[in-house]
């Protein structure tokens, strides 16, 4: 049996990305004002940085990112994905776990170490986003969008990642996209 097929929405919503599975939003920029959004006069394509949030104190089921499913770890799917798509610029995992930091560096991606306060049970994604954000910009690197990607969504593909992206590209008024599954 085929998993249901995500359906990407561009939005102009303009409260934040949603705790769905895969979200893209603008980092404090609108995207008619930036010159590299694709499509402008210069033709120049964006930089998207994602980021996969993966905190280690999970509550519900301990230790969830790290958990195998079907024989790896829940968050090598997310990051095998992310690292298959052609148009992100940059993939880090946010996490305060050592081991989970230790996993991701072995997988090829870099690691943004998160905060406590932001690795509370609490913490909502935005904060944690753009603390990313800002890490990854740390020595002039620059992104017009940033790509939520769940480690909890483990049958997203690079495929979805990149037709979600073309997407977002294509619609000029929204500042946001997110992935949704027909129930």
């Amino acid at each position: 049996m085929q998993p249901p097929k995500a359906t990407p929405v561009p939005t102009t919503a303009r409260n934040g990305p949603s705790n769905l599975p895969a979200s893209i939003t603008l980092p404090q920029i609108r995207a008619h004002e930036n010159p590299r959004r694709t499509g402008s006069t210069n033709g120049s394509v964006m930089e998207f940085l994602a980021v996969i949030p993966a905190r280690g104190g999970s509550k519900g089921v301990p230790r969830k990112n790290l958990r195998e499913l079907a024989g790896k770890p829940l968050i090598q799917y997310s990051i095998e994905a992310a690292l298959g798509s052609t148009k992100l610029t940059q993939v880090v995992v946010s996490t305060d776990d050592p081991e989970i930091a230790t996993f991701s560096r072995s997988l090829g991606v870099e690691v943004v170490e998160r905060p406590e306060e932001l690795a509370q049970d609490s913490s909502p994604t935005l904060p944690v986003l753009r603390h990313a954000l800002e890490e990854a910009q740390q020595g002039g690197n620059r992104f017009d969008a940033v790509v939520t990607l769940q480690p909890t969504s483990p049958l997203r593909t690079s495929v979805q990642i990149d037709e979600a992206i073309t997407l977002f590209e294509a619609d000029h008024g929204a500042d946001s996209l997110v992935s949704c599954v027909e129930v």
